[in-house]
Protein backbone atom coordinates (compact mmCIF):
# COMPACT_ATOMS: atom_id res chain seq x y z
CA UNK A 1 0.00 0.00 0.00
CA UNK A 2 1.07 3.58 -0.63
CA UNK A 3 0.04 6.96 0.70
CA UNK A 4 -2.35 8.88 -1.53
CA UNK A 5 -2.66 12.65 -1.21
CA UNK A 6 -3.61 13.51 -4.79
CA UNK A 7 -3.20 10.98 -7.58
CA UNK A 8 -4.65 7.44 -7.70
CA UNK A 9 -1.93 6.49 -10.20
CA UNK A 10 1.04 6.69 -7.84
CA UNK A 11 1.60 2.97 -7.50
CA UNK A 12 2.07 2.58 -11.25
CA UNK A 13 4.92 5.10 -11.38
CA UNK A 14 8.63 4.12 -11.13
CA UNK A 15 9.84 4.54 -7.58
CA UNK A 16 13.54 5.15 -8.09
CA UNK A 17 15.91 8.07 -8.01
CA UNK A 18 15.36 8.97 -11.66
CA UNK A 19 11.63 9.31 -10.98
CA UNK A 20 12.25 11.49 -7.93
CA UNK A 21 14.57 13.70 -9.96
CA UNK A 22 12.03 13.95 -12.78
CA UNK A 23 9.27 15.03 -10.38
CA UNK A 24 11.62 17.51 -8.72
CA UNK A 25 12.51 19.01 -12.09
CA UNK A 26 8.84 19.32 -13.03
CA UNK A 27 7.99 20.99 -9.73
CA UNK A 28 11.00 23.27 -10.00
CA UNK A 29 10.20 24.37 -13.56
CA UNK A 30 7.32 26.59 -12.46
CA UNK A 31 9.25 27.70 -9.41
CA UNK A 32 12.74 28.48 -10.67
CA UNK A 33 13.06 27.31 -14.26
CA UNK A 34 16.02 25.16 -13.21
CA UNK A 35 16.84 22.15 -11.08
CA UNK A 36 18.91 23.20 -8.06
CA UNK A 37 21.71 21.00 -6.75
CA UNK A 38 23.85 20.81 -3.66
CA UNK A 39 22.19 23.39 -1.42
CA UNK A 40 20.72 21.01 1.14
CA UNK A 41 23.37 19.71 3.54
CA UNK A 42 21.64 17.37 5.95
CA UNK A 43 21.96 13.83 7.25
CA UNK A 44 19.99 11.13 9.07
CA UNK A 45 19.61 11.36 12.82
CA UNK A 46 21.52 8.84 14.88
CA UNK A 47 19.62 5.79 16.11
CA UNK A 48 18.56 5.84 19.77
CA UNK A 49 17.26 3.01 21.99
CA UNK A 50 13.56 2.33 21.52
CA UNK A 51 10.96 1.72 24.18
CA UNK A 52 9.78 -1.82 24.96
CA UNK A 53 7.05 -3.02 22.62
CA UNK A 54 4.40 -3.12 25.34
CA UNK A 55 4.81 0.64 25.94
CA UNK A 56 5.25 1.53 22.28
CA UNK A 57 2.12 3.38 21.04
CA UNK A 58 2.85 2.49 17.42
CA UNK A 59 2.75 -1.23 18.22
CA UNK A 60 -0.10 -0.98 20.71
CA UNK A 61 -2.35 0.68 18.14
CA UNK A 62 -1.55 -1.66 15.24
CA UNK A 63 -0.53 1.35 13.18
CA UNK A 64 0.03 1.08 9.41
CA UNK A 65 2.44 3.19 7.35
CA UNK A 66 -0.45 4.93 5.57
CA UNK A 67 -1.78 6.33 8.87
CA UNK A 68 1.09 8.81 9.35
CA UNK A 69 -0.25 12.35 9.81
CA UNK A 70 3.14 14.10 9.68
CA UNK A 71 5.52 13.06 6.90
CA UNK A 72 8.94 14.56 6.29
CA UNK A 73 11.06 13.23 3.42
CA UNK A 74 14.47 14.52 2.34
CA UNK A 75 16.24 13.59 -0.90
CA UNK A 76 19.69 15.22 -0.51
CA UNK A 77 21.02 14.18 -3.91
CA UNK A 78 18.06 15.83 -5.62
CA UNK A 79 17.97 18.75 -3.15
CA UNK A 80 14.29 18.13 -2.40
CA UNK A 81 12.45 18.28 0.93
CA UNK A 82 8.79 17.37 1.43
CA UNK A 83 6.73 18.15 4.54
CA UNK A 84 3.11 16.97 4.80
CA UNK A 85 0.73 17.55 7.70
CA UNK A 86 -2.61 15.76 7.49
CA UNK A 87 -5.09 17.48 9.78
CA UNK A 88 -8.63 16.27 10.35
CA UNK A 89 -9.99 19.11 8.19
CA UNK A 90 -7.06 20.04 5.94
CA UNK A 91 -3.92 18.92 4.13
CA UNK A 92 -0.85 21.17 4.54
CA UNK A 93 2.01 20.55 2.10
CA UNK A 94 5.37 22.29 1.83
CA UNK A 95 7.94 21.44 -0.85
CA UNK A 96 11.46 22.88 -0.91
CA UNK A 97 13.57 22.49 -4.06
CA UNK A 98 16.96 24.10 -3.65
CA UNK A 99 16.22 27.49 -2.12
CA UNK A 100 12.71 27.80 -3.53
CA UNK A 101 9.62 26.92 -1.49
CA UNK A 102 6.02 26.31 -2.35
CA UNK A 103 3.22 25.64 0.08
CA UNK A 104 -0.41 24.61 -0.05
CA UNK A 105 -3.27 24.26 2.42
CA UNK A 106 -6.23 22.31 1.04
CA UNK A 107 -9.33 22.52 3.24
CA UNK A 108 -12.12 19.96 3.36
CA UNK A 109 -14.57 22.78 2.56
CA UNK A 110 -13.34 22.97 -1.06
CA UNK A 111 -11.00 25.96 -0.63
CA UNK A 112 -7.25 25.74 -1.24
CA UNK A 113 -4.60 28.37 -0.46
CA UNK A 114 -1.30 28.31 -2.38
CA UNK A 115 2.01 30.10 -1.83
CA UNK A 116 4.49 29.81 -4.70
CA UNK A 117 6.86 32.07 -6.65
CA UNK A 118 5.07 31.38 -9.92
CA UNK A 119 1.70 30.05 -8.85
CA UNK A 120 -0.06 27.72 -11.30
CA UNK A 121 -2.66 26.44 -8.87
CA UNK A 122 -3.10 23.32 -6.71
CA UNK A 123 -2.20 20.95 -9.56
CA UNK A 124 1.47 21.81 -9.15
CA UNK A 125 1.46 19.71 -5.98
CA UNK A 126 0.38 16.49 -7.69
CA UNK A 127 3.97 15.15 -7.45
CA UNK A 128 3.66 14.93 -3.67
CA UNK A 129 2.40 11.34 -3.93
CA UNK A 130 5.52 10.17 -5.71
CA UNK A 131 7.92 12.08 -3.45
CA UNK A 132 6.40 10.47 -0.35
CA UNK A 133 5.98 6.99 -1.81
CA UNK A 134 9.46 6.70 -3.29
CA UNK A 135 10.75 6.58 0.29
CA UNK A 136 7.83 4.55 1.65
CA UNK A 137 8.25 1.91 -1.07
CA UNK A 138 11.66 0.92 0.29
CA UNK A 139 10.77 1.35 3.96
CA UNK A 140 8.00 -1.18 3.42
CA UNK A 141 10.50 -3.53 1.79
CA UNK A 142 12.55 -3.45 4.99
CA UNK A 143 9.67 -3.29 7.49
CA UNK A 144 6.12 -4.39 6.72
CA UNK A 145 4.73 -2.31 9.59
CA UNK A 146 5.82 0.76 11.58
CA UNK A 147 5.84 -1.47 14.68
CA UNK A 148 8.57 -3.65 13.16
CA UNK A 149 10.56 -0.55 12.24
CA UNK A 150 10.13 1.03 15.68
CA UNK A 151 12.03 -1.77 17.43
CA UNK A 152 14.92 -1.71 14.96
CA UNK A 153 18.11 0.30 14.98
CA UNK A 154 20.38 -0.43 12.04
CA UNK A 155 19.14 -2.50 9.07
CA UNK A 156 20.97 -4.02 6.12
CA UNK A 157 19.32 -6.45 3.70
CA UNK A 158 18.90 -7.43 0.05
CA UNK A 159 15.39 -7.45 -1.45
CA UNK A 160 13.80 -8.21 -4.80
CA UNK A 161 12.45 -4.98 -6.25
CA UNK A 162 10.02 -4.50 -9.13
CA UNK A 163 7.52 -6.75 -10.94
CA UNK A 164 8.40 -10.46 -10.90
CA UNK A 165 9.25 -10.49 -14.60
CA UNK A 166 11.61 -7.52 -14.18
CA UNK A 167 12.70 -7.86 -10.55
CA UNK A 168 16.23 -6.88 -9.61
CA UNK A 169 18.14 -7.22 -6.36
CA UNK A 170 18.68 -4.03 -4.39
CA UNK A 171 20.41 -3.47 -1.06
CA UNK A 172 18.75 -1.44 1.69
CA UNK A 173 20.87 -0.03 4.49
CA UNK A 174 20.00 2.53 7.11
CA UNK A 175 18.94 3.40 10.64
CA UNK A 176 15.63 3.83 12.46
CA UNK A 177 14.89 5.68 15.67
CA UNK A 178 11.68 6.09 17.67
CA UNK A 179 10.67 9.25 19.56
CA UNK A 180 7.13 9.11 20.93
CA UNK A 181 4.92 8.31 17.94
CA UNK A 182 7.49 9.48 15.38
CA UNK A 183 9.79 7.17 13.43
CA UNK A 184 12.95 8.78 12.08
CA UNK A 185 14.90 7.05 9.34
CA UNK A 186 17.97 7.34 7.14
CA UNK A 187 18.37 4.97 4.20
CA UNK A 188 20.52 4.33 1.15
CA UNK A 189 19.28 2.03 -1.64
CA UNK A 190 21.92 0.56 -3.97
CA UNK A 191 21.78 -1.63 -7.07
CA UNK A 192 23.11 -5.19 -6.73
CA UNK A 193 22.78 -6.06 -10.41
CA UNK A 194 23.58 -4.20 -13.60
CA UNK A 195 25.30 -1.06 -12.36
CA UNK A 196 26.90 -2.76 -9.38
CA UNK A 197 26.55 -0.77 -6.15
CA UNK A 198 25.14 2.27 -7.96
CA UNK A 199 22.98 4.41 -5.66
CA UNK A 200 19.31 4.24 -6.58
CA UNK A 201 18.03 6.45 -3.80
CA UNK A 202 19.26 8.25 -0.71
CA UNK A 203 16.61 9.53 1.65
CA UNK A 204 15.93 10.37 5.28
CA UNK A 205 13.15 11.93 7.30
CA UNK A 206 10.35 10.89 9.65
CA UNK A 207 6.88 9.40 9.77
CA UNK A 208 4.86 10.69 12.73
CA UNK A 209 1.61 8.98 13.74
CA UNK A 210 0.39 11.59 16.26
CA UNK A 211 -3.18 12.85 15.75
CA UNK A 212 -3.04 16.50 14.66
CA UNK A 213 -6.72 17.33 15.05
CA UNK A 214 -7.97 20.35 13.08
CA UNK A 215 -5.58 22.82 11.49
CA UNK A 216 -4.98 25.84 13.80
CA UNK A 217 -7.19 28.72 12.71
CA UNK A 218 -4.37 31.23 13.18
CA UNK A 219 -2.17 29.51 10.55
CA UNK A 220 -1.00 32.47 8.41
CA UNK A 221 -1.88 32.66 4.68
CA UNK A 222 -1.57 36.41 3.99
CA UNK A 223 -0.73 36.99 0.33
CA UNK A 224 -1.52 33.42 -0.74
CA UNK A 225 -3.69 32.68 -3.76
CA UNK A 226 -7.04 31.05 -3.02
CA UNK A 227 -8.85 28.46 -5.16
CA UNK A 228 -12.27 26.85 -4.92
CA UNK A 229 -12.31 23.37 -6.45
CA UNK A 230 -9.28 24.33 -8.54
CA UNK A 231 -10.68 27.67 -9.78
CA UNK A 232 -9.19 31.02 -8.65
CA UNK A 233 -11.10 33.00 -6.02
CA UNK A 234 -10.65 36.78 -5.93
CA UNK A 235 -9.43 37.70 -2.43
CA UNK A 236 -7.45 40.87 -3.18
CA UNK A 237 -8.50 43.67 -0.87
CA UNK A 238 -10.12 41.23 1.57
CA UNK A 239 -8.93 40.17 4.99
CA UNK A 240 -7.95 36.60 4.13
CA UNK A 241 -4.82 36.38 6.26
CA UNK A 242 -5.33 33.14 8.20
CA UNK A 243 -7.04 29.76 7.94
CA UNK A 244 -9.88 31.14 10.04
CA UNK A 245 -10.68 33.50 7.15
CA UNK A 246 -10.79 30.58 4.71
CA UNK A 247 -13.45 28.99 6.88
CA UNK A 248 -15.47 32.21 6.93
CA UNK A 249 -15.08 32.57 3.15
CA UNK A 250 -16.39 29.05 2.61
CA UNK A 251 -19.35 29.66 4.92
CA UNK A 252 -20.29 32.85 3.04
CA UNK A 253 -20.79 31.04 -0.29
Amino acid sequence: MYMQFFSPFTRRLPLRRAAVAAVAMTLAAACTGAFGQGRLIVGPAAAVPTAPTDSNPICANGTTWEEADIVTVHYPNEDVTLNVNRFDDALHVKITIGQEEREMIRMDNGLTAVRAKNDIGPRQFSGVDLLANSALHYLQQAFKTPCAASTAHHFSLDVQDGPKSEASTVHLEGDMHLAGEALGYGMVVTEREGRANATILKTFGSWDFADLGDIPEDTPIAGWHVYRNGNPVAVEGTDVTAVEDLKKLAASH
